[in-house]
């Protein structure tokens, strides 16, 4: 990381004593984010330079090149394109210690960045493996499709749950030539009143619902109700209990909608993401093989 001068000043040589240096050092190194970093370089400039200041700027690749007449000014980059700038009044003595502590502060920064590509790596390789385990599940069951299908979508939920908040879990599956739908799997924290596995409900009575949406036009949808209400339109159609948001992914079969899964969330702390959209996205298109059987059984 570069610490960039903004200012044509000459350079100076101003040693700053042990004990000082060492302060700043655990000051330093006590910082765990960004915020904690400005917090202790702020204490460490106002404690080594009278008049010395630090701040923090947002896009600062953007801005142009900090100039005063009256102080120094240094740049210290950070993540995104942010940066501190220190600085500190122009006189005697004082472009040493600021060039000093701004190079502590740089060394910081960088040792926290790391730390942070280091946990979001971990984080990336946990999910990978986790998806990985998902996938090669999801093929055992498809090759035991003809086995309890209770049994077999309640493994699904369980693999699906590994990967996202799927608490409350169903599958529907839809029939083309009847043009309904069946539930051959319905996991409600709230709901009293889940559908009958083995009745077929006309696409017609749930028509402008968020599960019909996802059948009619093979689309994914996820939202809060408001977010529903907007993408399917005016004549939207809630049906169950209301939930906090909702998160439905087609199953296809060649470009066509045969069903879909569905997670949804009652609790106001619980929210799904575009990463968990694209990934239900992404498990929808390998549980064909599995609805398959649901659905030449409805024929």
């Amino acid at each position: 990381m570069t610490v960039t001068l903004a200012s044509n000043a000459s350079s100076e040589q101003h040693p700053i004593g042990e004990l000082l240096l060492l302060r700043a050092i655990d000051k330093l190194l006590d910082a765990t984010s960004v915020a904690e970093l400005e917090d202790g370089a702020r204490s460490l400039l106002g404690d080594l330079i009278p008049g010395g200041l630090l701040w923090r700027v947002k896009n600062a690749t953007h801005m142009r090149q900090f100039k005063s007449a009256s102080m120094y000014l240094l740049q210290i980059p950070l993540r995104d394109g942010d940066a501190f700038i220190a600085s500190a009044p122009r006189s005697t003595g004082c472009l040493g210690p600021l060039r000093t502590a701004a190079k502590l502060v740089a060394e910081r920064a960088e040792a926290l960045n790391r730390q942070v590509d280091l946990a979001q790596s971990a984080e990336q390789l946990g999910r990978s493996r986790r998806l990985q385990r998902a996938m090669y599940a999801i093929s055992n069951l498809a090759s035991t499709a003809n086995a309890d299908k209770a049994s077999m979508f309640g493994q699904l939920h369980a693999i699906i749950g590994s990967l996202m908040y799927a608490m409350n879990f169903y599958v529907a599956a839809y029939d083309a030539q009847r043009d309904t739908i069946s539930y051959p799997y319905f996991a409600d924290s709230v709901d009293e009143y889940p559908p009958d596995p083995s009745d077929g409900v006309r696409m017609a009575d749930i028509e402008r619902s968020p599960t019909w949406y996802v059948i009619h036009e093979g689309k994914p949808l996820m939202g809060l109700r408001e977010t529903l209400q907007t993408t399917i339109g005016s004549r939207f159609k809630s049906t169950g209990p209301r939930c906090e948001e909702w998160l439905g992914a087609p199953v296809l079969h060649d470009g066509k909608a045969v069903g879909c899964l569905v997670v949804q969330s009652y609790d106001v702390a619980r929210h799904y993401s575009n990463a968990d959209k694209e990934l239900l996205v992404f498990l929808a298109q390998h549980v064909e093989a599995i609805l398959a059987p649901q659905r030449d059984h409805a024929k």
